[in-house]
């Protein structure tokens, strides 16, 4: 048995497998070789040893037999000199050795991530337009695979699927929004084409799976689209029956947005982003800083549900799956274009109707009016929305590269990132697509210290995430029984580098602990704080109690914006998605100014982001910290207690927001209350005992590592939340109202929504049903109770 030690002393060269010898090849020389020979003659005429000849010949024998000694030796020393020197290699035979976490090894992982190398890619990887479905896109998978192989990953595959996109006409019909007046005369025509229009018909701007069509009639503005501006509306006698609705972009996922509207009766839904949100500060509009520019147009896919390939629900786009129909698929049926806030302001200005309330006003400088149609001077303009999409059939292709583990090849840590972009993808995706290049080479140059990984490394890139997560779903739908089994945890990098102001991270809970850890250990690259750990950079700029000295950063619940979808909803991986971020008080928008822009280039990263690439080694550091805590610890670094924290959250939440309304239907929390105590319990006491397991006794820990990795799998709900069967995750799942969101027990809170407008109180019933049997599960998981 070899124990890998983590405090193995490192060599000049970085990591050094630990050994009790240094052997060479003239070891062999030290061994004393005695051979005992036997008289097999008296001395005589009559013998072939004897006299002169014989004395030749037993000396022939004895160097044959010293050489062949000799030989013998040196392969037995060579044998167990390779042994020795790959502390690494599992034994064959009888007990396994034992691999865990090495601090030699992540100084030596950490050491060769640099910035300019991440600089250098992220270059490469943004020099052309490479939407989904296109030769661009196909040509940077290439790229992306020609450099994982490189870099010795052990196996690189392309996995490709059919699946259903859409675009513009680029060339024919452009997509239009105008404002006619009462003869059919144009008074205004959006710009919907590309700066550099005849260079690059691809920046045309368009939302995907909008339908083609042609919508006119009156105009409404809508502020967010969520619900509770249409309610707002609905309160000041507005209808939006056979109108058009503008919305601005923000708060919610822009899917929902159109849903709302198609809801209340719209007929065409435009899209925009309000200076409000994105161009607050004048001065430091692009190219003069990083804020959107006035013509500067965000794109996006509006799928109802954004859950993979639509013709393919719950199975994998693979030659010879069922397609359904396009006419009974999961796509808009009204259409939807994106427009700059310039053209914004034209359809805004000049609208009648009664002021919207507070928050319904933007960063115009007049009263934004909710309409419908326009003050009197202007009673006779109408708008019409043609839009001129096409839905086609492409191949998509994910890129995968697998290290293979050698002490538990059968456990998956994944690593993920999408390297299709609406336009350049500078900041989305591939600022997280260099890191994830970067990480593999690093990884590359310590397999030449012969290290491996304990457990299987398997690295992603996606393709059509900007669709719809159309690759990972697909890829994880192929992969399904494999990955609900054997997956410890996935890691998403999409836009890893947004700001350059703190750290933070959303995560599944099982994930919190990791983080920290990894985030203790590397330096930020903050100048004023040089000293200072990324860790103690996050907790000062993002705390969970600012007034509390000793309180923790801040990691929020993953939501299902990325390709953590698949892993979180559908199978209950654990997961986590690390981000950089800029400061939400001077800039309170979630995204960069640049998002889903043309202005999303290498350039705009290099300019406003990260001049000398310090934060993406920084991150490339924390990251590589994570994966190799995942992949090599014995014990996997987790706390089940925090599964116990949030669990209770969701309780109280539940019980302060809808406990009367519960009450009123004679319907008890008293059930979920005792489910929850009970788990809260047997999370306790496995958490003691698992903090007190030697990583000596093998089989143990691999018992109670399984046992941690089947706990966030007892909330998964086979038949997926009401109205939603490809979200399966009972206990944190996307709202039904904001799929970029997450929700706690969002099949109880939704269903409770919905009852209290349609009176029909028994799906209520259900959901807390299934939590309450869902609990008793991860409680059995974690005390191991004797089945009866």
């Amino acid at each position: 048995i070899y124990l890998l030690s983590r405090n193995m002393p490192a060599s000049s060269s970085g990591y050094q497998p630990a050994r009790s010898h240094a052997y060479t090849k003239w070891d062999t020389e030290k061994d004393e070789v005695t051979v005992d020979y036997k008289k097999v003659g008296e001395d005589g005429d009559g013998t072939w040893f004897s006299g002169r000849k014989g004395a030749i010949i037993k000396g022939l024998i004895v160097i044959v037999v010293f050489f062949v000694g000799l030989v013998i030796g040196y392969v037995i020393r060579r044998g167990v000199h390779e042994n020795s020197s790959k502390p690494n290699t599992p034994c064959l035979y009888g007990t396994p050795m034992i691999k865990d976490f090495s601090d030699d090894a992540s100084f030596d992982l950490v050491s060769g991530i640099e910035a300019k190398s991440i600089e250098q890619d992220l270059k490469e990887f943004t020099t052309a337009v490479h939407i989904a479905g296109t030769e661009k896109s196909n040509e940077l998978g290439d790229l992306i695979s020609s450099i994982w192989k490189e870099n010795k990953l052990m196996e690189v595959s392309k996995k490709s699927y059919d699946v259903l996109l859409s675009y513009p006409d680029y060339f024919d019909k452009p997509n239009k929004v105008e404002i006619l007046d009462g003869a059919e005369g144009v008074v205004y025509e959006c710009n919907t084409k590309a700066p550099r229009d005849s260079f690059h018909p691809e920046l045309r701007p368009f939302n995907a799976y909008s339908p083609n069509g042609t919508a006119q009639g009156e105009l409404v503005y809508a502020n967010y689209g969520r619900l509770e501006d249409f309610a707002h509306i609905a309160s000041k006698g507005v209808n939006i029956s056979g109108a058009i609705v503008v919305m601005r972009y923000g708060k919610i996922y822009r899917g929902n947005k159109v849903q709302h509207a198609t809801d209340q009766g719209a007929i065409g839904v435009i899209l925009y982003s309000d200076p409000e949100d994105k161009a607050m500060d004048p001065s430091k509009l692009y190219p003069n800083g990083w804020l959107m520019p006035d013509y500067a147009v965000e794109r996006g896919s509006i799928l109802p549900s954004i859950t993979g390939d639509p013709l393919t629900p719950d199975i994998p786009a693979v030659s010879g799956a069922y397609r359904l129909p396009i006419s009974k698929a999961n796509l808009p049926t009204i259409p939807v274009q994106p427009i700059s806030y310039k053209d914004a302001y034209a359809l805004l200005s000049k609208m009648s109707g009664p002021a919207g309330r507070e928050d319904f006003q933007g960063g115009f400088n007049f009263s934004y009016n909710i309409g419908p149609g326009y003050t009197q001077q202007y009673t006779n303009w109408t708008v019409k929305l043609e839009v001129n999409n096409k839905l086609e059939m492409r191949k998509v292709t994910n890129i995968i590269g697998v290290i293979k583990g050698i002490v538990e090849p059968d456990r998956y840590v994944i690593v993920g990132c999408h390297h299709d972009a609406w336009t350049y993808g500078g900041v989305d995706p591939n600022t997280g697509t260099a890191l994830m290049s970067q990480l593999i080479k690093s990884l590359g140059e310590i397999e030449d210290e012969d290290w491996r990984p304990r457990r299987t490394l398997i690295f992603a890139s996606w393709d059509a995430e900007e669709f719809g997560l159309i690759g990972s779903y697909e890829w994880v739908e192929d992969n399904m029984k494999q990955l609900a089994s054997k997956a410890v945890a996935y890691i998403n990098l999409d836009g890893a580098i947004r700001g350059n102001y703190t750290f933070t991270a959303s995560a599944s809970p099982l994930m919190r602990h990791v983080l920290y850890d990894a985030t203790r250990d590397v330096l930020c690259a903050d100048q004023d704080h040089p000293d200072m750990s990324v860790y103690e950079m996050w907790k000062m700029h993002d705390p969970v109690n600012s007034s509390d000295l000793h309180t923790l950063p801040k990691v929020s619940l993953i939501g299902s914006g990325s390709d953590q979808s698949a892993f979180v909803n559908t199978l209950g991986v654990p997961s986590l998605w690390p981000v950089y971020r800029h400061n939400f008080k001077a800039y309170p928008f979630q995204t960069p100014p640049a998002y889903h822009t043309s202005l999303d280039t290498y350039r705009y990263v290099k300019n406003f982001i990260d001049p000398h690439f310090m934060i993406h080694e920084t991150m490339g550091k924390v990251v590589a910290e994570i994966v190799l805590r995942l992949v090599d610890s014995a014990k996997l670094p987790v706390d089940v207690r925090d599964y116990r924290d949030t669990v209770w959250k969701a309780y109280n939440d539940t019980k302060d927001q809808y406990a009367s309304h519960l009450n009123n239907k004679n319907i008890k929390l008293d059930g979920l209350y005792s489910a929850v105590r009970e788990f809260g319990v047997a999370a306790d006491m496995f958490a003691i005992k698992y903090q007190k397991l030697s990583i000596t006794k093998t089989l143990e820990l691999r018992r109670r590592n399984d046992q941690v990795m089947l706990l966030s799998r007892a909330f998964i709900l086979p038949s997926g939340l009401p109205g939603r069967p490809q979200l399966k995750n009972l206990l944190l799942s996307p709202s039904s109202y904001n799929t970029y969101g997450s929700s706690l027990f969002p099949g109880l809170s939704d269903t409770i929504y919905e009852a209290t407008t349609s009176g029909d109180w028994e799906p209520v019933k259900q959901q807390l049903s299934a939590l309450i049997i869902a609990l008793h599960s991860a409680r059995n998981i974690l005390s191991e109770e004797t089945l009866p």
